[in-house]
């Protein structure tokens, strides 16, 4: 997901051009979320990386989507 200037919801989050990534992997270590911020074009790379295995609640850090929950509502419980 990406979120333009132009975005309304950008704009009232004070965030101008937020780029989020969300994965969700089933394949991944019996399936992970992983969330991506802050990127480093020039590295190909991401300041921010924060990964969780199935079950565990992650939020989403900034942008419209702020506060978001992923957890075992959408990904299910861990798997082993």
């Amino acid at each position: 997901m990406r979120w333009s200037q132009s975005d309304d919801a950008s704009r009232a989050s004070g965030c101008q051009d937020c780029p989020v990534h969300v994965l969700i992997d089933d394949y991944d270590s019996h399936g992970t979320v992983t969330v991506l911020t802050e990127p480093e074009p020039d590295k190909a790379d991401w300041v921010g990386v924060h990964r969780v295995a199935y079950g565990t609640d992650v939020t989403i850090p900034e942008g419209p989507a702020k506060g978001f929950v992923i957890g075992e509502t959408i990904t299910g419980p861990k798997r082993s």
